[in-house]
């Protein structure tokens, strides 16, 4: 068992004497305990100050308050695991339990069930700290204007990605995060019950149980996890201010995730801003789209967001134009990263046809190119050309 440091919160004289003969382990260290209920906000506090692996919860005297109770240790430690204890298994209570966000649920044989809990919730631990050793990249993207194809880029680019991780045995995750009605679904032919709203409306059940529930398993090596199908409705508000508990679970579970932030500065672009490792800013080749792209540029960096972190990008750039990259940089102030040629045809069929745009084509292969310049898979020793031949 990877060693577990525990928070216990027990006001039933018989249930801790159960509890004490299945913690009679070396690699188990009890770092907060409480016995009685009147203290639930002092029993918080503590273990806001040290933090637990999980926390062993009596729920005897909570089921007036249990959801609350159990969102309280959520929010304040989320990586967490909650345990349930009870030595009534009602139904009903179990499943509030589980639906508030508890992982698991004991009731008698109470020694021999939590041992149970334990190791599986040891064996958690040691599959994320296995999964990924370093703190994964978090990618947004974003479209200086509507149809500037951020979104497509995102999509292809989240495909090679995870091609090239799943031979790591890593994975990547692609999160829409366009609430205004994000088409990665559409795109990737996702389909899935749940979205990224219903992580935001529940990230204090956010652990990785309740994630996988969340996601659906796109390509080898990606997950994605999709906006809501409707347009953001504001009669359900949807806590964009939780986005960076989403990004902060995503970078520990996911060693990419390329997140689509739709276009313009969203409240959920600005919540977001401060979580990425890097901003591609997409604009299309045209005045209009240009000039969105300057002044969301100048945005970004007035959040405070560090120049050497954004990233341009010019979309559908026709193989002849008299503009070229070095002037681009001068009027933006930041280096041209790549450009894609204009390759709609090809786009448009893919998509008819369900598809993403074939490897071979040019689309495709700057993806290629693109995809290796974000992680230094490839060192190109010419500069990085302009009209998409990299």
């Amino acid at each position: 068992m990877v060693p577990l440091t525990l928070a216990v919160f027990i006001t039933t004289g018989e249930l801790r004497e159960q509890v004490q003969q299945s913690l009679n382990d070396d690699q188990i260290r009890i770092v907060v305990t409480e016995n009685d209920h009147f203290h639930w906000a002092q029993f918080l506090e503590r273990i806001e100050r040290v933090g637990a692996d999980a926390v062993l919860l009596d729920i005897a005297q909570l089921t007036d308050s249990l959801e609350e109770n159990i969102r309280s240790i959520k929010t304040i430690v989320p990586a967490a695991v909650v345990i349930a204890l009870s030595n009534n298994s009602d139904g009903k209570l179990v499943m509030r339990a589980i639906r508030a966000g508890a992982a698991e649920f004991v009731c008698p044989p109470i020694a021999a069930n939590l041992l149970i809990a334990l190791e599986r919730s040891s064996e958690e631990k040691l599959r994320i700290r296995n999964a990924l050793r370093e703190p994964g990249k978090i990618y947004g993207f974003v479209s200086a204007k509507g149809g500037s194809g951020a979104t497509s880029i995102a999509c292809h680019l989240a495909v090679e990605l995870g091609r090239m991780s799943a031979l790591k045995q890593q994975e990547v995750l692609l999160a829409d995060l366009d609430l205004e009605g994000g088409m990665i679904s559409f795109l990737m032919k996702s389909q899935s019950g749940y979205t990224v709203a219903d992580a935001l409306e529940n990230v204090h059940r956010l652990d990785h149980r309740y994630w996988k529930g969340l996601v659906t398993n796109g390509r080898p090596g990606l997950e994605i996890i999709t906006a809501p199908e409707t347009f953001f409705d504001n009669s359900r508000p949807i806590g964009v201010q939780h986005i960076g508990n989403i990004l902060d679970f995503a970078r520990n579970h996911y060693a990419i995730t390329i997140a689509d932030l739709g276009r313009g500065t969203s409240p959920l672009f600005t919540q977001a801003l401060s979580g990425l490792d890097e901003l591609y800013m997409v604009t299309l080749f045209d005045l209009p789209a240009l000039h969105r792209a300057k002044k969301m540029i100048a945005a970004a960096l007035h959040m405070g967001y560090p120049k050497d972190r954004l990233r341009l990008i010019v979309n559908r750039v026709l193989s002849r134009t008299d503009v070229m990259p070095k002037e681009l940089e001068k009027t933006f102030d930041i280096p041209v990263f790549a450009s894609f040629p204009n390759d709609q045809a090809v786009l448009f069929d893919s998509y008819c046809e369900g598809k993403l745009a074939p490897p071979q084509s040019p689309f495709g292969k700057q993806i290629s190119v693109v995809a290796r310049k974000m992680t230094g898979a490839q060192e190109t020793k010419r500069k990085f050309a302009f009209f998409g031949q990299g």
